[in-house]
């Protein structure tokens, strides 16, 4: 798949396949070279990677996961998918997005399980939340096909959205279970949440990080999810 400008890109970017096809996917890459793509972004040859790879949100994951990771990807079948298109960034984004990528330099561990709250920052990061959230008050903007699209606020504050309990939180993202949409959404609900993904997060995973946004300071922060053009 590609992202082009007419969706407000900086030239194309191109999904790779990262299959274990050895030609067309990351078959011959070794476990370093496709941690090094992941958690820094350094492809293979050098190339710096452009940041929608969330490498500096992978950079805080542990190094424990991210060898799981690494094993994972080890499974998946080999699928013969020659690009037909390059990614290739306009300047001068091309030229910035040279210098974003940066090394882990020391062993990351996990935090303890046990400390709810410590747990559910690590997966509010690694996961993604935090980054696109802004930190939980909202309003980082993504252009789609339909027009822009806003993070919510997900504080506890007056105009945040955040459930006021865990149970709450849960069951919202377990809705999406199955390939279901939660009721009140429509099918042509264009979020780009990714709540099915999410659906299959541990219950465990999920309270915890509901307990991580809960103590985040309340932001007021009135934020229309949808622009005019896409509602």
């Amino acid at each position: 798949m590609c992202l082009t400008p007419d969706i407000g890109f900086p030239g194309t970017v191109c999904t790779p396949n990262i299959t274990q096809d050895k030609e067309t996917g990351i078959g011959d890459w070794t476990d370093d070279e496709i941690l090094r793509a992941f958690r820094e972004g350094i492809s293979r040859d050098g190339r710096a990677l452009f940041p929608m790879m969330p490498y500096e949100v992978f950079k805080e994951m542990a190094d424990e996961d991210a060898y799981s990771i690494v094993a994972y990807l080890r499974t998946v079948e080999p699928v013969r998918r020659p690009e037909p298109h390059a990614t290739k960034i306009d300047f001068p984004v091309s030229f910035f997005i040279e210098f974003e990528p940066q090394p882990v330099e020391a062993p990351v561990v996990a935090p303890d399980r046990s400390d709810q709250v410590a747990w559910g920052g690590y997966m509010a990061t690694i996961a993604g939340c935090r980054f696109c959230h802004l930190e939980g008050k909202g309003g980082e903007e993504f252009e789609t096909l339909a027009g822009v699209v806003r993070s919510s606020n997900i504080t506890t504050a007056e105009t945040g959205v955040l459930p006021p309990t865990a149970e709450g939180f849960v069951r919202m993202f377990q809705s999406y279970q199955n390939g279901a949409l939660a009721e009140g959404h429509p099918d042509e609900d264009y979020t780009v949440m990714g709540w099915r993904d999410y659906a299959n997060m541990t219950e465990e995973d999920l309270r915890a990080i509901h307990a991580w946004f809960k103590q985040v300071e309340p932001v007021e922060n009135q934020v229309q999810t949808y622009s005019a053009s896409a509602e």
